[in-house]
């Protein structure tokens, strides 16, 4: 049946639309979901076929994580965010900080005085979670709204999100490859697109920094991450582009990373709740939310899932 419903009545494509779902009183955590490069905060994350869709956040989530309020950030993905023209003087709402900015401004909106001191994982597939690791490391100065959005973050599950490290050629091979795929009549030299990625070589370095603070801190909360990557190639058409994210690149800070057998876009895409990889990801969002406020041999702060002297190598501390 042909969709007859006003504009008005669409989700709303920026910022975090209406909760996908909010337990109210028996809330302990938030689950934030940050699509990618090209993606929809509905889209990347439903699944689809002629009969049916399943946009699982919202219709299989809950069941499984029923004290979580659970809710998905949507901005303006355009690739010349990612890859800005002039990296060393472009206006910084002209970048990926743009999109950090906001999903943290939505946060601290959202969250208040009643809940500012809540929980939070963000759920993040591939660029979106380069926007995830750059909101989090940032410097904020005496702003201490966003400073308590970080400081809160208990988790980071990154779905096929490149981590180069300081290495722009890796980066600007990935933006050939997004641009084969969402662009496919666009065309940029690889040289162009070296110097274009300085910004997101960058992002790796503070977020190894920010891990390795965040290890050795005594009174921010434990943190955990887990990344996945994808086992299949990428086709436009009949045309193959290939895997986007191999295994070493989500490894890249000593990360034990799992696999999905499905291509970049459909990894983050689940059927229902007996697949493998839905149980692989959403049993690493239920054990990090079970483990809120139990204590740890540590007491308080470290890092779960990287290594430790990985952070500190890759932020050359």
């Amino acid at each position: 049946m042909a969709n007859t419903g006003a504009a008005k009545d669409a989700p709303a494509k920026e910022g975090l639309g209406d909760l996908l779902f909010d337990p109210k009183e028996i809330a302990n955590v938030d689950i934030v979901f940050v699509h990618g490069l090209g993606g929809d905060r509905v889209e990347t994350w439903t699944w689809k076929d002629q009969y049916r869709t399943q946009f699982w956040p919202k219709t299989l989530l809950p069941k499984d994580c029923p004290t979580a309020r659970i809710m998905s950030f949507g901005y303006n993905s355009d690739f010349a965010y990612f890859y800005p023209q002039s990296p060393k003087t472009i206006a910084p709402e002209l970048t990926i900080d743009d999109y950090s900015k906001s999903l943290f401004q939505a946060l601290i909106a959202l969250r208040g005085t009643e809940t500012n001191d809540r929980p939070i994982i963000f759920v993040a597939h591939s660029l979106g979670g380069l926007v995830v690791a750059n909101a989090l490391s940032r410097s904020y100065g005496t702003e201490d709204a966003p400073k308590e959005i970080a400081d809160h973050t208990i988790g980071t599950l990154f779905l096929g999100t490149p981590f180069e490290g300081s290495n722009k050629a890796n980066y600007a091979s990935l933006a050939v490859s997004f641009l084969s795929y969402f662009m496919p009549t666009q065309t940029k030299s690889l040289e162009d697109l070296v110097e274009r990625s300085d910004k997101l070589a960058s992002i790796c370095d503070l977020f190894a920094k920010f891990l390795k603070d965040r290890d050795r801190s005594q009174t921010k909360p434990y943190l955990e991450v887990a990344c996945f990557f994808e086992a299949c190639n990428l086709y436009q058409g009949k045309i193959k582009i290939g895997i986007i994210v191999p295994k070493e690149s989500a490894s890249w800070l000593g990360v034990d990373a799992l696999s999905i057998s499905k291509d970049h876009v459909e990894m983050c895409k689940f059927e229902d709740e007996d697949g493998p990889a839905y149980k692989n990801v959403v049993g690493k969002l239920r054990q990090w939310i079970e483990n809120i406020g139990e204590s740890r041999e540590t007491d308080q702060g470290g890092v779960g899932g990287v290594d430790a002297q990985v952070c500190c190598s890759a932020s050359n501390l």
